[in-house]
């Protein structure tokens, strides 16, 4: 496999390839109207073609101004752009996105989607086959991004729980558990416990649904308990994710009204990645609060900068919870950037780290997965998909439509089971044509991915040997490198006034980028400190604000390009022209 093959090139070096591809996929589409045409409506008069011509024109004026907008936006596809997670375009996904962008199905329903919601099955299959999820147990559907993704993960993680809490307060209620029962408890039980409970009481949907946190509402819900003689429901079920806190967790508490305190942040290693010790303290808080955990999360590709939280050893302590104490915890997996590294862990020596490695082979263990085709699959925007191991994980609460039917015997999702209601298919086709062109394997995909982690550690050879202040924050396991300029024994505050005049020298620059992140003490200072104790640095403020640069494009290691080189010169020539 070779980039050549499937990128249309820096250069566009593959422009007449691509244009017999997209010019027949036009005339097909015009082939395929014209078979299913019911007649000519549009009758043309002399008059007629007049005005038409007129609108016409009108049409293309502004058209032609819209083609000239889009002349200044920012060129990605370069490999001179290492700004942010974003890059070229595979031509087979593009080629995908336009067929289905013409016949403009709704995967909502398949009456209006037949293709589509085919395609999107099998598409599916490929990321589920890829993270390791049984195929043919697994669920999944295409969002519009990974936030929603996100979203879509504690919907399904919220209505486990609600079951679960909802069958032991009606036990409760029956007299069955004891009334200090902690919620906790009630509320991790496992669906084997469940369903034999459900049975052994003969307990009805109409009896739960009176205890159920989610159709009841929490207002509801303490009336009820109080009115049967229970405690009241006082503390919100909390979520546990790494303090990097990447916004869609925050946005989830937000919407589902939980509030800001069912945010439990983790603390972070000195490597950045999630602390399991402190993981297990808080749910160890949790247990002892009362306080019922919807689900912990763990990062595949931190958007700072590209790492791995150890996900095998967060997955161990959960089973652990579950042989020893019969604790059953949901662990979602944020793979919105890293998930595509899958494709690489069926080789045996790997370019990935061993802490990678380990990671994502322990994604199949987990009970809910995010991934972005639009980020490493190299996908147009917007893609993003949800990736379950079983059908019990897909269930979600139900909404139901009159003039939408659904056929259970069909594999797949329908609009009242997934976050959003109209859905293009256009991320499905995508994804399923680079998935069969660019196999999702080592040798395929996986040979793309290899090469941007090269390149990365080719940058960042060269940015040591050019420049003596850089120092680079390892460790690092990706195609994401970040670095700041640092003099022995200044301050901090001083070393990021240097980072942020570069980062406002290039965000000038129109043809060459990068990008800046921001470490907080709060989040990150075991990293911190761990990166500038040799530097003897003075750590005066409390953050470390660092140049962040995303080596996605696949041509930085072609022979005849010499990308990274003239990169880190550019950035050599800023950092001696401002003199700081």
């Amino acid at each position: 496999m070779i980039p050549e093959s499937f990128f249309l090139g820096p250069d566009a070096e593959n422009v007449e390839w691509a244009k017999k591809k997209w010019n027949k996929i036009f005339e097909e589409w015009i082939k395929w109207r014209k078979q299913n045409s019911l007649g000519k409506p549009i009758e043309v008069s002399v008059e007629k073609e007049k005005q038409i011509k007129k609108e016409r024109d009108l049409t293309e004026s502004f058209l032609n101004s819209l083609q000239e907008r889009f002349r200044k936006e920012v060129n990605t596809y370069s490999p001179k752009y290492m700004g942010h997670m974003i890059s070229e375009i595979s031509l087979p996904a593009l080629l995908g996105h336009v067929l289905a962008l013409l016949h403009n199905p709704n995967n909502a329903s398949t009456e209006v989607a037949k293709a589509g919601h085919q395609i999107e099955m099998e598409a599916i299959n490929f990321l589920l086959k890829m993270v390791g999820f049984d195929k043919e147990k697994g669920r999944g559907h295409f969002t519009s991004g990974g936030t929603v993704a996100n979203y879509e993960a504690f919907w399904r993680a919220r209505y486990r729980v609600d079951h679960w809490l909802s069958l032991g307060l009606s036990l409760m209620n029956r007299g069955v558990i004891e009334k200090n029962t902690s919620y906790f408890d009630l509320a991790h039980k496992g669906w084997e416990y469940y369903n034999q409970k459900v049975l052994e009481y003969n307990l009805t949907d109409e009896e739960m649904r009176e205890f159920s946190l989610v159709i009841q509402g929490p207002w509801e819900l303490n009336k009820k308990l109080k009115s049967v003689g229970l405690r009241d429901f006082t503390l919100s079920p909390v979520i546990l994710v790494p303090s990097n806190k990447h916004y869609s967790w925050l946005k989830s508490v937000s919407i589902f009204g939980l509030g800001d305190s069912a945010f439990w942040a983790v603390d972070l290693d000195s490597d950045g990645r999630m602390c399991v010790n402190d993981l297990e303290r808080n749910i160890e808080r949790a247990k002892k609060e009362g306080r019922i955990i919807l689900m912990i999360v763990s990062v595949a590709g931190t958007t700072e900068m590209g790492v791995f939280d150890p996900i095998d050893k967060v997955q161990n302590y959960l089973d652990e919870l579950k042989s020893d104490q019969g604790i059953y915890i949901w662990h979602h997996i944020d793979a919105a950037y890293g998930g595509y590294f899958c494709s690489l862990i069926q080789e045996e020596v790997s370019i990935l780290s061993e802490n990678a490695m380990n990671s994502l082979k322990s994604i199949s263990r987990s009970d809910s997965v995010t991934i972005d085709p639009h980020k490493l699959g190299y996908i147009p925007y917007a893609c993003g998909a949800i990736l379950l191991p079983d059908h019990q994980n897909y269930s979600v609460s139900s909404f139901k439509a009159p003039y939408l039917e659904e056929d259970e015997s069909i594999k797949g999702p329908y609009w009242s089971t997934t976050f959003e209601g109209s859905r293009s298919a256009t991320g499905a086709s995508a994804t399923w044509l680079s998935s069969q062109a660019l196999s999702l394997s080592p040798g395929g995909h996986g040979k793309v991915l290899e090469s941007t982690i090269e390149a990365k550690r080719e940058f960042e050879k060269i940015l040591e040997k050019s420049l003596s202040e850089v120092l680079i924050i390892k460790p690092t396991d990706t195609n994401i490198s970040c670095f700041s300029f640092v003099k022995e024994g200044e301050q901090l505050s001083a070393s990021n006034k240097r980072v942020e005049a570069i980062f406002k020298f290039f965000a000038n620059e129109s043809d060459f980028s990068v990008s800046r992140t921001v470490l907080t003490m709060e989040g990150y200072s075991a990293l911190i400190n761990k990166s500038l104790v040799k530097r003897k640095v003075q750590v005066d403020v409390n953050q470390m604000v660092l140049i962040r640069v995303v080596l996605m494009n696949p041509f930085y290691m072609e022979d005849g390009y010499d990308y990274l080189n003239t990169s880190v010169g550019r950035i050599k020539s800023c950092l001696e022209n401002l003199n700081i």
